[in-house]
């Protein structure tokens, strides 16, 4: 089947700026290893940056955190402290209270005594002066004010034995909300200690990170610098290479001998090397290889060592190999039924590279072009007879 071959050297151009063309082998690979490395420097700088805001923003939550406990703490001590002058006083009134209690017990006992002691004397009296002589009724008088007074140090012994208690009752309030504060105070303080000690690491952390990240933008910046020295280097490379090229291209020289290749497959010569009319349309075009017709599906075979540099479907030429040879020279197999190689593979000459495939038509055909320092030349001279 014909193929518009004139195809190949657009997509031979594009290839070779990458693969063919450009600075040497050693040079290319250093750019990619450094900017490979540089993308790492770069991942780790953004994770060390978003680390470092993230430990800022607990920080600063942190921090808020540690001044409302400083805060609650100053609280709570204002209360313990209001508390315990609470407990001070209440314990004076305490103090006074029972002083005040403890005499009035002592007297009501001391008055009933002598309420006691007297009544039996106006018994006696009544008994030998009879109860309307006027002693009797004297001490009879004497005895009920006596009872009243008993009876209103009993009153007030009652009250301040409720006063006492209730006393007793508030303090042991007291006593129990100052106990309460001084946990919750102790718990607050633990907190704060641990958030304070939390807060520290953060802030050690967030130096060790800092530290970090100057290291690495340095590396950053190192790298960069580095990576642009070379891509200079890999430009004037290219462009002497371009110059070296043009100058074996336009010398004639070779760099294998005529002869030399054995046949990538055993067939027939179906399309020649050079312009060519399209029988279809009628339209020129150039082919820069050659096309071989074979009998069956055969084996198709490198025609010298070298380094698989694409192997895949490509356009028109479907399924098809590009090898690097040494010495700055190329050969393509294109239009194969079957690919058996991978890219950056090393090659044997004779080593099979693929099978042959068969066009819409029904024909089994094969492509084959061979390139010096990237400029397409005919095939045949350089095939043996």
């Amino acid at each position: 089947m014909k193929r518009a071959l004139h195809k190949i050297p657009a997509w031979f151009l594009t290839l070779s700026v990458s693969a063919v063309l450009g600075a040497g082998p050693k040079l290319k690979s250093e750019i990619k290893y450094k900017t490979r490395d540089l993308e790492k420097v770069q991942s780790e700088l953004r994770q060390k940056e978003a680390e470092t805001q993230e430990i800022l923003q607990e920080s600063m939550e942190l921090s808020g955190e540690i001044t409302k406990k400083r805060d609650k703490i100053k609280d709570i001590q204002s209360t313990l402290d209001n508390t315990g002058l609470q407990t001070k006083e209440l314990q004076n009134q305490i103090a006074k209270t029972k002083n005040i209690k403890d005499n009035l017990e002592k007297k009501f006992f001391e008055d009933g005594g002598n309420l006691k002691d007297f009544d039996g004397q106006y018994f006696i009296a009544s008994a030998v002066m009879g109860n309307s002589a006027p002693v009797p009724v004297y001490m009879r008088q004497l005895i009920i004010e006596k009872n009243r007074q008993i009876k209103g140090l009993k009153n007030q012994k009652n009250k301040m034995d409720d006063n006492f208690e209730e006393l007793v009752g508030a303090q042991k309030s007291l006593q129990s909300e100052l106990m309460r504060q001084q946990g919750v105070l102790s718990k607050v303080k633990a907190d704060y200690s641990s958030q304070q000690n939390l807060l520290k690491k953060k802030e050690s952390r967030r130096q060790i990170i800092e530290g970090e990240l100057k290291d690495l933008k340095k590396t950053a910046q190192e790298l960069t610098a580095m990576i642009d020295l070379l891509r200079i280097q890999e430009k004037k490379e290219t462009e002497e290479s371009a110059k070296e090229r043009l100058s074996k291209q336009t010398s004639g020289q070779s760099p294998i001998l005529a002869h030399s290749l054995p046949w990538p497959v055993e067939g027939t010569l179906s399309e020649k090397f050079g312009k060519h009319n399209n029988p279809e349309f009628g339209t020129p075009y150039n082919s820069n290889g050659i096309r071989l017709k074979l009998d069956e599906v055969s084996p198709v075979k490198a025609v010298s060592e070298g380094r698989v540099l694409y192997a895949g479907n490509f356009l028109s030429f479907g399924p098809m190999v590009l090898m690097e040879h040494p010495g700055d020279w190329y050969t393509v197999y294109g239009n194969l039924g079957e690919i058996g190689v991978v890219k950056g593979q090393e090659i044997k000459e004779g080593e099979a590279l693929g099978k042959s495939g068969i066009t819409e038509k029904g024909i089994h055909e094969m492509y084959f072009e061979l390139r010096f320092y990237g400029k397409p030349v005919d095939p045949i001279p350089w095939l043996k007879n």
